[in-house]
């Protein structure tokens, strides 16, 4: 569902969560500028003090300029922290080291090469985001980092499903779990694709192929 104001032609997506450590799940919605400032402000007003997450994305960074000027003004205002972070090759590992942090945590991810590789380790360290102490992470990036980070949470949910079905397919050994497991790889190796991880991809599909002689090798 859109909705514009009437007063700025730049149009933004956003969507919040309230449960940092279940991320992913829910739909953004297209808003104007002094609507999306406005949601914003409510959304950190009612928050202050507690661990949340918001996704903002918008055609181009310069379009984000006002509204993180304007989270800057709140963050004084309220006597809050305010971190800039961008990502870039470091940013990872100060994210591992920082988090949880208060206040408002403004993650730039314009950078195509770095961003899967943050979503990745956000959705490694999402309980950590659930943790007291923590305060806003707001992800702000061009329209496909929602998408991305859809897939991210996918494949880290068949990455956990795959680890269980392998054990199982060693321990029993059976053409179903067999089965089994080839399903999620299939389906992670999908995943990995359009994350454009083709070396975990090909990982993945040769690991399949050896599943798949195996059991007709087993045929009698």
């Amino acid at each position: 569902m859109g909705r514009s104001t009437g007063t700025a032609p730049s149009l933004f997506l956003m969507s919040f969560w309230m449960r940092p450590d279940m991320l992913f799940g829910e739909s953004a919605e297209a808003v104007g500028v002094d609507q999306a400032w406005s949601d914003l402000r409510h959304h950190l007003d009612w928050t202050k003090g507690e661990p949340t997450v918001v996704f903002l994305v918008a055609q181009s960074h310069d379009q984000v300029d006002d509204l993180r000027e304007r989270t800057v003004l709140w963050c004084r205002r309220n006597r809050e922290r305010w971190t800039l972070c961008e990502s870039d090759a470091g940013s990872v590992d100060w994210l591992r080291r920082e988090l949880p942090r208060s206040g408002v945590l403004w993650l730039d991810l314009w950078e195509e090469g770095c961003r899967v590789e943050v979503l990745h380790a956000l959705n490694e360290l999402r309980i950590r985001l659930s943790c007291s102490g923590g305060g806003c992470l707001v992800l702000c990036g061009p329209v496909p980092l929602l998408g991305e980070s859809a897939y991210e949470a996918v494949d880290r949910y068949y990455e956990e499903s795959t680890t269980i079905l392998r054990e199982l397919a060693d321990l029993l050994g059976t053409p179903r779990a067999i089965e089994d497991l080839t399903g999620a790889l299939f389906n992670r190796a999908l995943t990995a694709n359009r994350l454009g991880d083709s070396a975990l991809a090909e990982q993945l599909e040769a690991e399949m192929s050896g599943l798949k002689a195996t059991v007709a090798d087993n045929q009698p």
